[in-house]
Formats: C-alpha cells, sequence, structure tokens
C-alpha cells in the first residue's frame, strides 16, 4: 500500500489513513493514534476493539469433520459471529459439543431448519492474551508429565483420561491464535513470531495425543529403560523451554539448544536399534523433540 506525502504549513508532513482500517477500527476526527518507530518503519496502532465482524458461507456438501475445520479457521480469524447455511441431520448437537470444547466464548445464538448463527459472547477475554498462553505452556507441560508418569505403572487405559489435556491446549491456542490474528502482539511487528509459536505449542499436544490413542490400543507394550530416559528428557526439554521464554537469557538459549540436540540425536539412535512396537513412541519423541527445538527462532524474534 503506497500514500503519497502532503505538505500542510511550513514543515508539517501529512498521510492519509486507508479507509478499509480507519472503518474497521472505528477511527473518527480527534482520536488518538500510537505511532512507534522501528528503524524506518512507523506502526501506527490504535486502542480500540475492532468492530464487529460477521461471515456467511455455505456448508451444504461438508461432512461434519470439515464443517468443525471451517468453523475453527473463522474462529482463529478474529471473526464475531457466523452464519452457517447446512444441511446434516446431526450437525447442531454435534458442532455445539465441539464448540464448547475448543472454541473459547463462541456459542450458538441462533438455530434454523438450514442454517445457523454463532456469536463470540465473551469481550473480555481478548485482553487475557498472555494469561492463556501460559495456561497453555502449563497444560502442555502436565500432559508429557502425566503421561509419562501412566507410562512407568503401565496404566495404559487411563491415558484416555490424560487426553482431555489435549483439548484443553486446543482450546487454549485456538483462543490466542484468534487474538493474534484480531488485534497483533503487543509488539506488533512480532505477531507472527508469537504467532508460530503458538501454532506449535498445539501440534506438540497434538504428538502427544497421537501417542496416547496408539499406547491406549496396545497397552501390552513394554518400553525400554532407554525409551522412558528419553521421554522424560524430552519432557525436561519443554520445561526448559518454558523457563526460557519467560526468563530470558542467551545463556539459558545456549544450554537449550545443545540439550536439545543432544537429545535428537540420542533419539535417532534409538530408533535405529529399536524394536518394533516402539519405534511408535520413539517417532512420536522425535518429532516433538524437533517441534520444542525449532521452537528457539520464534522466541529469538520475539526477544530481540
Amino acid at each position: 500500500m503506497k500514500r503519497k506525502v502532503v505538505k500542510q504549513g511550513p514543515c508539517t508532513l501529512m498521510v492519509s489513513l486507508p479507509a478499509e482500517w480507519t472503518k474497521k477500527f472505528g477511527v473518527i476526527k480527534g482520536d488518538s493514534l500510537d505511532i512507534e518507530e522501528i528503524n524506518k518503519d512507523l506502526i501506527i496502532s490504535v486502542d480500540k476493539e475492532v468492530k464487529i465482524q460477521s461471515v456467511e458461507f455455505n456448508a451444504k456438501g461438508l461432512d461434519s469433520k470439515h464443517l468443525k475445520r471451517y468453523v475453527r479457521e473463522i474462529y482463529k480469524m478474529g471473526y464475531d459471529e457466523i452464519k452457517i447455511y447446512y444441511d446434516g441431520k446431526n450437525t447442531i448437537s454435534e458442532l455445539q459439543d465441539y464448540i464448547s470444547k475448543v472454541l473459547m466464548g463462541y456459542e450458538i445464538v441462533e438455530q434454523h431448519p438450514s442454517s445457523i448463527v454463532i456469536k463470540c459472547i465473551s469481550k473480555v477475554l481478548d485482553n487475557e492474551f498472555e494469561t492463556i498462553l501460559r495456561r497453555a505452556f502449563l497444560v502442555t507441560m502436565e500432559l508429557s508429565n502425566e503421561i509419562l508418569n501412566r507410562i512407568k505403572v503401565s496404566d495404559f487405559k487411563s491415558l484416555k483420561n490424560v487426553s482431555v489435556l489435549e483439548e484443553t491446549n486446543d482450546k487454549l491456542t485456538n483462543f490466542c491464535q484468534r487474538v493474534l490474528n484480531k488485534n497483533g502482539y503487543k509488539m506488533y511487528v512480532k505477531t507472527h513470531f508469537m504467532y508460530t509459536l503458538v501454532w506449535q505449542l498445539e501440534k506438540i499436544a497434538d504428538q502427544y495425543n497421537y501417542m496416547c490413542k496408539y499406547l491406549i490400543d496396545n497397552s501390552d507394550i513394554k518400553l525400554d529403560k532407554d525409551v522412558l530416559n528419553v521421554f522424560e528428557r524430552t519432557s525436561n526439554l519443554f520445561k526448559e523451554f518454558y523457563e526460557l521464554f519467560y526468563n530470558y537469557s542467551k545463556e539459558k538459549l545456549m544450554s537449550f539448544t545443545k540439550n536439545s540436540k543432544k537429545l535428537i540425536v540420542d533419539l535417532m539412535e534409538l530408533q535405529s536399534n529399536s524394536k518394533a512396537k516402539q519405534d511408535y513412541v520413539l517417532a512420536h519423541l522425535s518429532v516433538i523433540s524437533t517441534k520444542i527445538a525449532n521452537l528457539t527462532g520464534p522466541v529469538i524474534g520475539i526477544m530481540i
């Protein structure tokens, strides 16, 4: 987007604000805007709520699984109201259950024979990004620790209860992505770094959930001591990243990088000599540890 500079008076230079942006945020004459200078860039921001955004889409022909995906992505995009035209006898009950589990603040407020309206009924939550983000970290740590504790005592049946934590992670990370898309991060130029970090938090929890399902279906599995050891080291690596993120230092960053590389190498070595059923667990631990290690990129961008 280009704007011409206009001179007003002997020394005042002015540019116009994009009409679409001013309408979106309700900017009017006399409002105060925040201007942040970052090298050659000027970041203009406004301390206002985004006006309610609505969207309609035709969901006819979509199965329940893909309807949920559509609604989730629209939620993340920051829309406050969705009108859906649908078919399918079980759509409403299944969608309502999904919304209550993973889309914080959304509710079905209107229901008609061939359409529904979903609205965001909670505005206060948008100001709680930092609190919700920390909860997402803590829930993911709890998920990892609880799986490990149950594996140590071969209590695979109770992993069904633990996997509920992955749904909680989904709810928290979906919310964080929604806020970032809607309002940006507190330092706007770092929004994409934070979004990447939140997205990876969700994917790490997904891997733990896949592992849970596998262990429940293969409850006769016997994990070697070495496998349990790398599992524990993977859990500790995530905890180390959490401490790095909330109490950042260059020394912690270098220590984290060293530990993550060593763990990934050890996991690869174990996989090359592993028993068949253990391969699946080791594969997930490898993916998880790699995703945790890759979090250093966005965290450096955020902390600079």
